[in-house]
């Protein structure tokens, strides 16, 4: 439920909160899981160095890891 959080509203002397509305007619969908190759959409691999343990990386270096940059 999107919206205002913990709001309420005062007036004539009494106190009110805010409810929500659920929408009517919608569906509840259940994402599937993201595949876990290790080829990136478009079929293409990855051109990235592969990462070493030996070498030190500065800021904005980009990398390769079992496929994956």
């Amino acid at each position: 439920m999107s919206g205002p959080a913990n709001f309420t509203l005062a007036f004539g002397g009494q106190t009110y909160a805010l409810a929500g509305d659920w929408a009517r007619g919608g569906e509840v969908v259940t994402p599937s899981p993201s595949p876990s190759g290790s080829v990136p959409p478009g079929g293409s691999t990855c051109t990235a160095p592969a990462w070493s343990a030996a070498t030190a990386y500065s800021g904005g270096a980009t990398v390769s890891h079992a496929g994956r940059t």
